[in-house]
């Protein structure tokens, strides 16, 4: 018989058993009940990837719909998200529109334009007109929440992605709609930790370096093995201690490897129904590993040039961050090319700055596969 694998080591899938998020989705339900002026009201959310950004982004969405609050959801990712919030909102204001003066989406005169939805959507190349209908839209949906002592959420998936110049536009709409006219107008934004070096520069990101931060780091070893062990639980299965806190040790506190752990663990049991022991969880974590590296770090290493891979590995040794003078000294290359391979792979979100004159790897992952190939590796400088 066939037993369904009760994980799910899918991106922003949310699992069966979510972990201790809830004092940072508590944190924004504070936020939303207090109004414009609490500090979350605008907030982002950072972290390593498979650290449950968008799981916690999904939370938030399902908390802030139980609050009776509107959600407009965007993914920065597929380019142009102002567009895609747009989009969302058109279709809010359609539904939120009594039964007798809803159109079939031809004139909706509410953008301050001269059009409506047929010149927004025309108008996706025209900057002024679809910022403009951005503005217009949020403050009408505004509008609408405020009859009803609710608001109008906004949540951005993957910011570290975007267009910067459109990301500084768009905080410049919520800087005006929330916290000048303190419109119940709220934000959360998700992203990897380097959208806080790419994105705060300059005057037109003001709005960004004031958001508050929240940081969506590892869960501790106790939940870890709560997680774990309630999943199991859930697929009709057990774990023994031994493999429960091999799987707790293995995933370091990280969401999608501790959903990776189990669903690979629970395939190399023969039936699961009899439980996971130490063996077959030992099975199941050197999967995890080959999956996790493959999913990772692999693809990314291949387009990598030589000189990127030396820079990366000079950080190799190091278990936090890396003061760039050490790569340099390890590398033996002169400060110049140093600044342009740390801006190359800044640029592919492999390294972020964390400090004045040190960087570190976006993703912990990264470090590990690293030097698990260099100890594999008979000539480290064969490669090109």
């Amino acid at each position: 018989m066939v037993v369904r694998n009760p994980f799910t080591p899918t991106f922003g899938a949310s699992p069966l058993v979510v972990g201790d998020r809830d004092r940072l989705v508590a944190r924004i339900r504070s936020a939303l009940e207090t109004g414009p002026r609490h500090p979350a009201y605008t907030t982002l959310a950072t972290g390593e990837r498979g650290m449950g950004k968008t799981v916690l982004l999904n939370e938030i969405e399902d908390m802030a719909h139980r609050q009776g609050w509107r959600v407009l959801d965007a993914t920065a990712t597929d380019g142009g998200f102002i567009d895609e919030l747009i989009e969302g909102g058109l279709e809010l204001l359609e539904a939120l529109r009594p039964d007798d003066d809803r159109t079939t989406g031809v004139h909706l005169q509410v953008f301050g334009v001269g059009g409506g939805m047929d010149r927004v959507r025309s108008g996706r190349r025209d900057a002024s007109v679809r910022n403009t209908a951005f503005r217009a839209i949020l403050k009408e949906l505004a509008s609408h929440c405020s009859a009803t002592g609710t608001g109008l959420l906004i949540t951005v998936d993957e910011l570290h992605s975007a267009d910067v110049a459109e990301t500084r536009r768009f905080g410049a709409a919520i800087q005006k709609i929330t916290r000048r006219a303190q419109q119940p107008v709220a934000f959360v934004g998700a992203g990897l930790p380097g959208l806080l070096t790419d994105l705060m520069r300059g005057d037109a990101a003001t709005f960004l370096q004031r958001c508050h931060r929240m940081e969506v780091g590892p869960l501790d070893i106790s939940v870890t093995k709560e997680v774990l062990a309630d999943t199991f639980r859930l697929g009709g299965s057990h774990i023994a201690g031994d493999a429960l806190h091999a799987a707790a040790i293995a995933s370091d506190g990280h969401p999608y490897m501790m959903q990776l752990i189990g669903f690979e663990m629970w395939n190399a049991a023969k039936d699961p129904h009899d439980g996971i022991t130490l063996a077959v969880a030992a099975e199941g974590l050197e999967t995890a590993r080959r999956v996790s590296a493959d999913l990772f770090v692999a693809p990314l290493w291949d387009t990598l040039s030589r000189r990127d891979r030396h820079f990366l590995r000079a950080m190799a040794p190091d278990d936090t961050d890396t003061a760039v003078s050490d790569i340099a000294g390890r590398t033996g290359m002169s400060p110049k090319q140093v600044s342009v391979y740390r801006g190359r792979l800044i640029a592919k979100k492999l390294v972020a700055s964390t400090r004045y004159g040190y960087v570190t790897f976006v993703d912990a992952a990264t470090r590990e596969w690293l030097r698990a190939r260099l100890r594999a590796e008979v000539r480290p400088d064969g490669e090109t």
